[in-house]
Parts: C-alpha cells; sequence; structure tokens
C-alpha cells in the first residue's frame, strides 16, 4: 500500500510511535526527573519542586511526596462507591448494574437502557448505551479489552491508581436518553475547604466551563483551556449539601476535587481526582496558578495529610531535570 494514499493513517501511525516511545522514556526515568521534563513539555517552564508556589507545582510535589497510592480505594470507581456511601449516604450513589472483570455472556446483558460501561481504573474510558444502536458488542469487546489491558499512564506517576485491580462497570445514564448531560459540578477543596466550583456545561457537546466561588459568584479564570460559558449558571438546589458533602469526603486529602451532579431527587457523587489532568492543566490567566497555589498548604502546619516535604538542606548536585 502506498503511505502516501493514506497520509492520515501513517501520521497517526508515526504520531502514536513517538507518543510510545516518549511515554517509554519518561517511566525509566526517576520520578522527579521524569515530572520536570513533562511539566516542561506542558507549560514551556521548569517546575519549582523544592520551594512550590504555583497549583500546578504543588500537584507535582503530591505526586511525588503526598503519599497518593494510599488512596487508591477513593480513585477506584466501583470500591470509592462504597466509601462515600459510608460517609454521605446510598442516596448520594448512582447503583452499580454490574462490575467484573470481563464483560457477562451477550445473552446476560440485559440491562436497562440507557446505561455507561466505564472503567474502574481510569480517565475517559466509557461508552454511552443509549438506544440498541450503540450496542455494537464486537466493538464493544474490543474497546473494553483494550481499557482492561491498560494501565492509567504509568509515565504519568500518579501513584494513586497504580494498585487499583481493573474492572469494567455499567451503571444507570445520568439524565437517562437526553442528549445533553446534567451540569457536572466540579467541588476544587483545599485542605479541607472549598475554594471554587467548576460547573461544566454540555460535556459531550464541546464542554463550557463556568467557575464560582463558594458564594456562588463567578470567578474570571478557566481551566485546561475549556472556554468559558459566558454566562452565570442558576445556582443548584442542592448546592450547601454538595459544598457540605465535598468537605466531608475531601477531609483527609490536602487537596481533592469532587465531582456532584444534582439531580431532582437530590446529589449524585460522580468521581474523586487528586491530580486533575496530572497537574498539566493551565489557568488562564496565569497568575491564577499562583493564587490557586497559594490556597494549598503542604506543610504539616497546613496539612497533616501530606507527608513532610523533601530536605533542602545540601541538596545533591542536580542538572535542570534533577537528574544527579
Amino acid at each position: 500500500m502506498d503511505p502516501e494514499s493514506h497520509p492520515s493513517a501513517l501520521r497517526r501511525a508515526l504520531a502514536l510511535a513517538k507518543r510510545k516511545t516518549i511515554n517509554t522514556v519518561l517511566r525509566a526515568l526517576p520520578a522527579e526527573a521524569s515530572l520536570r521534563l513533562q511539566y516542561w513539555r506542558a507549560f514551556k517552564r521548569l517546575p519549582d519542586l523544592k520551594t512550590p508556589r504555583r497549583f500546578t507545582e504543588k500537584l507535582q510535589w503530591l505526586k511525588i511526596y503526598g503519599g497518593l497510592e494510599a488512596h487508591s480505594d477513593w480513585i477506584d470507581k466501583v470500591i470509592a462507591k462504597e466509601r462515600v456511601a459510608a460517609l454521605l449516604g446510598e442516596s448520594w450513589i448512582t447503583p452499580t448494574l454490574w462490575h467484573g472483570r470481563v464483560l457477562p455472556p451477550r445473552e446476560e446483558r440485559t440491562w436497562p437502557t440507557p446505561y455507561l460501561i466505564k472503567a474502574n481504573h481510569g480517565s475517559g474510558w466509557y461508552h454511552h448505551v443509549v438506544t440498541d444502536a450503540d450496542k455494537d458488542w464486537p466493538a464493544i469487546e474490543k474497546m473494553t479489552a483494550s481499557w482492561l489491558r491498560r494501565r492509567w499512564h504509568p509515565h504519568l506517576r500518579e501513584r494513586q491508581y497504580a494498585k487499583i485491580a481493573p474492572q469494567l462497570l455499567v451503571e444507570p445514564r445520568l439524565g437517562g436518553s437526553a442528549e445533553v448531560l446534567p451540569y457536572d459540578y466540579k467541588f476544587h477543596v483545599f485542605n479541607g475547604r472549598v475554594q471554587f466550583i467548576g460547573v461544566t456545561i454540555e460535556r459531550l457537546q464541546g464542554p463550557k466551563l463556568a467557575v464560582m466561588d463558594r458564594a456562588w459568584s463567578p470567578l474570571a479564570f478557566s481551566i485546561d483551556n475549556t472556554p468559558l460559558v459566558g454566562f452565570v449558571p442558576e445556582k443548584p438546589p442542592h448546592f450547601d449539601k454538595m459544598l457540605e458533602g465535598a468537605e466531608t469526603l475531601a477531609r483527609q486529602f490536602a487537596y481533592a476535587r469532587i465531582d456532584f451532579y444534582d439531580l431532582e431527587d437530590g446529589p449524585r457523587f460522580g468521581e474523586i481526582t487528586l491530580t486533575p489532568a496530572s497537574g498539566h492543566l493551565p489557568l488562564d490567566p496565569d497568575g491564577r496558578d499562583f493564587v490557586n497555589g497559594a490556597l494549598l498548604d503542604l506543610g504539616p502546619a497546613g496539612s497533616t495529610r501530606a507527608i513532610n516535604p523533601p530536605s533542602t538542606k545540601n541538596p545533591p548536585s542536580t542538572n535542570a531535570f534533577g537528574l544527579a
């Protein structure tokens, strides 16, 4: 086959090969050196991991020194439901219709439509089944098998994912068969206190964002290049309950993003994220990176959940990427 006749396929193959090579190198490097290089690739600057001031730098610090590997059960999308229910109650939980290591036989896949199939050990691995047309089982089986073979991007060093045993789960689709999903309320909790809420709108159509403070006043900054919606969304009916619920769940973390949906019958838990976008999320304007960084205290006085930072006494001689 002439490669010139399929330039798009060739470009995709080359890009995939390049990405795999880079990720292999990043996995082989010492953790701090790898994260420095990844941060530089994301922001074209090196992070300060000795005395971090930016929020994005502090998330890298937490990946190395924050003991995140102890929190796998809160990230596992199956086990987390049990933990959240124990603290907030069963009404906050979207019921699990099925979970397991491989999909059951096709004749047993009788879950009520619409539903969502997803993996418990990563982000973005999901498939919406709204009608029978979405039940392309050969394609779904291939896709879900691919999820289960993969670990969540080991080069990112997000250790909270490392101990999760991969599974699939099926749950009712929030919003039913509606094309537009309910608003996704992402509560950003710093040292046990909600500081702001990201409201994700039209997630499947091309997400837009509103950022609100805890008094439900708009804040003028964007997160991870998501465009702002240009209007102030209505305060959700169960906002106070979600605010309290987010702070209850996040008590044990230096920083956590707690996601909820506000349904007619009350709040519904989404997920807990400890390092959103692996800490590579641009904030616009850039100064907001320092503002958010100042909200997060990594020291023992500010958070007993984070372990002590590395000593800066007589540090070893290193190059720009932390390599001795």
